[in-house]
């Protein structure tokens, strides 16, 4: 199911279920040739599950457990950036610290952020930047959650997760 809504948002120009498009695609590759023939099947297969990375499957994951919003920031997380180089899978222990790559550990943060937060636990960039402003690649502005906003954000919207409900303690 998430691969095919990832799809739909990566190829809204293509539906493999509507008989038109499938027959426009047809007489295209049809009147191309060779190149058409190649065009059409590299156009096909990018529309196909299998072109779907995992990588992005536990991003959007992560990004619904998370109710949408950046645990590091309260900042709301649009579903048409979600895929961009904007937003990144954080581990709220690094790995350099304690490799740990489980779905427990990981959380979708802004790009910008998980740099600043670097090598640190996720509670220690907490005290260390609480109501620090942070500027985005696209020129807005957001503030590093206080240690009690983000904790009460833990408990909130962590309620099924109980290993990231417990990481932010972690200190």
């Amino acid at each position: 199911r998430i691969a095919n809504l990832i799809r739909e948002l990566q190829y809204p120009n293509f539906n493999e279920n509507s008989l038109s498009d499938v027959e426009k695609f047809r007489l295209w590759k049809e009147s191309g040739g060779k190149k058409g023939e190649e065009d059409f099947d590299m156009l096909f297969k990018k529309n196909n599950a299998e072109f779907i990375k995992d990588a992005d499957i536990e991003k959007y994951r992560h990004w619904a457990e998370q109710n949408y919003r950046s645990p590091y920031t309260g900042k709301t997380i649009k579903l048409s950036e979600l895929f961009s180089e904007k937003y990144q899978i954080d581990h709220i222990i690094p790995r350099a610290k304690f490799y740990d790559d489980s779905f427990g550990n990981k959380v979708v943060v802004e790009a910008e952020v998980n740099a600043l937060k670097d090598n640190r636990l996720a509670i220690q960039f907490i005290e260390d930047t609480q109501g620090k402003e942070i500027r985005l690649s696209n020129g807005e502005t957001t503030k590093v959650l206080s240690l009690n906003e983000y904790k009460k954000f833990a408990d909130d919207v962590f309620t099924s997760n109980k290993k990231k409900r417990n990481l932010k303690l972690y200190e």
